[in-house]
C-alpha cells in the first residue's frame, strides 16, 4: 500500500536545548501558507487541511473538521493519506527530550469514525508502543484536548530501541488483547511509522485475549476498516482455525471490500464450521444470500 503523504508543521524555538538530549529525525517542513494544498483520491473525494482545519469531501459532501488540527509550541501535525476512506493524522511532540507521536486513523464513509490511537514515545536509547482500539467513536466537533487524553491512563513498557519493536494492543475497555512485534527496531518505527500491514513489516502477532480480539476487528469491520480488520482476523483464524465466527466476521469483511470471491471462501468455510457443529439454523440469511452472486 503506497501512501501519499502531506506534512504540516510550524516550528518556534523557544526552548535551548542540550544538542546530546535531543534524538532527531528528517523532516519535510511547509508553511502555514502552504497548508492548502490539497491530495485528490479521485473526482469526488478529497482531504486536505485548510487553515488549521480538516476537510472532508466525499460524494460532493463537504465537512470540516475544525479541532484536530494543532500546529502549537512543540507540537505539529500532519496528514497521511492511506486510501479515499481511510487517512492517519500524526501529532509529534518534540520540546524535550522524550519524542512522542501520536498516530490516530480515520475511517470516512458518510460519517467519519476514530478507529485507534497509537503513541510511540522514544527516549534516549529507549522506545515504548501502546494502540488502543475503538468501538465505533463517531468524530464530530471533538475538542484536540478530548483525543489526546484516550487512553492516557493506558502506560507504555520501555525497551532498546535497537531491537525489534514491540506495540502492546488494547480494546475500548483497556483490555490488553495481543502484542505486534516488528521485523523493524523501535528507532526505525518511530522514524517510519505509521506502517502498512506487510510481510515485510510484522514479525507476528501475539494473541492475549481471541474473544475480545475478535470482538475489535468485528467494530473495525463495522467502521469500515476493513485492512485493520483482515489483518487481525486472518491472525485470529492461523491461530485459532476452529474460531467459527472468526470466519464469518473475515468475509463481512472481504465483502466490505468488494472482494466477493475471498468473501465466499470464508462464507463457505463458516458454514462447513457451523455444521460440523450442528447449528445450521444460526446461518445469517445474508451469507446464504451472497453466496448466490
Amino acid at each position: 500500500m503506497q501512501l501519499l503523504k502531506i506534512f504540516f508543521f510550524l516550528f518556534i524555538s523557544c526552548i535551548n536545548r542540550n544538542s546530546s538530549e535531543v534524538i532527531t529525525s528528517p523532516v519535510v517542513s511547509k508553511s502555514i501558507s502552504e497548508q492548502t494544498e490539497k491530495i485528490k483520491i479521485s473526482s469526488s473525494d478529497t482531504v486536505f487541511i485548510e487553515q488549521n482545519a480538516l476537510i472532508v469531501k466525499k460524494n460532493n459532501r463537504i465537512r470540516t473538521y475544525k479541532n484536530l488540527v494543532i500546529n502549537a509550541m512543540a507540537l505539529t501535525t500532519s496528514l497521511e493519506i492511506i486510501d479515499k476512506n481511510n487517512f492517519f493524522l500524526i501529532y509529534e511532540y518534540n520540546a524535550s527530550t522524550t519524542k512522542v507521536k501520536d498516530i490516530y486513523k480515520y475511517t470516512y464513509k458518510d460519517r467519519l469514525f476514530l478507529t485507534f490511537k497509537e503513541t510511540i514515545k522514544l527516549y534516549q536509547d529507549e522506545t515504548g508502543s501502546k494502540r488502543l482500539y475503538f468501538n465505533q467513536l463517531e468524530i464530530d466537533d471533538q475538542e484536540f484536548d478530548v483525543l489526546e487524553s484516550l487512553g492516557d491512563t493506558i502506560q507504555v513498557s520501555y525497551q532498546k530501541s535497537q531491537l525489534k519493536d514491540l506495540i502492546r494492543l488494547y480494546d475500548y475497555k483497556g483490555k490488553r488483547i495481543g502484542d505486534i512485534v516488528y521485523r523493524f527496531s523501535g528507532f526505525d518505527r518511530f522514524v517510519e511509522s505509521p506502517l502498512s500491514y506487510s510481510n515485510d513489516s510484522i514479525e507476528y502477532l501475539d494473541i492475549k485475549d481471541v474473544e475480545k480480539l475478535n470482538n475489535t476487528s468485528y467494530f473495525l469491520e463495522q467502521s469500515g476498516d476493513f485492512h485493520e480488520a483482515v489483518f487481525l482476523l486472518e491472525k485470529i483464524i492461523k491461530k485459532y482455525p476452529k474460531r467459527i465466527v472468526a470466519y464469518l466476521n473475515l468475509a463481512d469483511t472481504y465483502w466490505g471490500l468488494k472482494n466477493k470471491t475471498k468473501a465466499k471462501n470464508y462464507y463457505r468455510q463458516y458454514i462447513e464450521l457451523i455444521k460440523e457443529s450442528r447449528i445450521e439454523n444460526k446461518i445469517p440469511e445474508r451469507v446464504l444470500e451472497r453466496l448466490k452472486y
